[in-house]
């Protein structure tokens, strides 16, 4: 479990990211991408989150969201996880 995003508009931009993501075929939501329900759902928790088959130039790999998810990015071998590594924006 996760603490909560800081507000509403956070929540709120998290989840569009994960929506574009998914609309725009730049990635696959494995699981989670929605909100907590039940004693939870007044608060600004969202489900952990995984995205599969992510594309490296999509926002979701290059920008941060903020909130609980993992992006998951295929590469065939090491030099292709370097220069993937190296084309993402730092934090």
């Amino acid at each position: 479990m996760f603490g909560p995003v800081i507000s509403q508009a956070a929540a709120d931009r998290i989840l569009q990211a994960f929506d574009d993501a998914v609309c725009a075929r730049a990635g696959e939501l494995l699981t989670g991408g929605k909100r907590i329900e039940g004693e939870l759902a007044r608060g600004y928790y969202i489900e952990p989150t995984a995205v599969g088959d992510v594309d490296n130039s999509s926002e979701l790999a290059q920008t941060e969201t903020f909130g609980p998810v993992i992006s998951l990015i295929r590469f065939r071998d090491d030099d292709e996880a370097v220069r993937i590594a190296t084309t993402l924006p730092t934090v």
